[in-house]
C-alpha cells in the first residue's frame, strides 16, 4: 500500500493487491482494484482473466463471461491464458462452474 501511496498506477503493485483482497474474499474491493488495471491497460489479458473470476465470485455472471472471451481476443494472451479461459467458458456454459474451482484452473 505504501508503493501505491507513492505511484498509485504501479501496475504490479495493483495486481498484487487484486490478488490479495481476492484471497481474502473481498472481492468488490478486487473488482475495483481489477477495473483500474483494465483502464491503465486494457489489453491485459491476466487482468481480464482474474476479472472474469472476480466477477462470477460477486454474482455478476454476465461479466465473467465477457471478461473470459475478452482474452481469447487479446493478441498478449499467452496459450495458456486462452486455455484457462476456454475452460472457465466451457464450464459456465455446461452449468458446472462453482466459485470455487475457478482459481485452481
Amino acid at each position: 500500500k505504501r508503493l501505491l501511496t507513492a505511484e498509485p498506477d504501479y501496475r504490479p503493485a495493483l495486481k498484487t493487491l487484486a490478488l490479495l483482497q481476492s484471497r481474502r474474499k473481498d472481492y468488490r474491493s478486487a473488482s475495483e482494484t481489477l477495473q483500474k488495471l483494465l483502464l491503465l491497460d486494457p489489453r491485459d489479458p491476466e487482468v481480464w482473466l482474474y476479472f472474469g473470476d472476480v466477477a462470477l465470485f460477486t454474482g455478476d455472471r454476465p461479466a465473467a463471461w465477457t471478461a473470459w472471451q475478452k482474452v481469447g481476443e487479446l493478441d498478449a494472451a499467452t496459450e495458456e491464458m486462452r486455455r484457462r479461459a476456454r475452460t472457465r467458458l466451457e464450464l459456465y456454459q455446461s452449468g458446472q462452474l462453482p466459485a470455487e474451482a475457478v482459481s485452481s484452473r
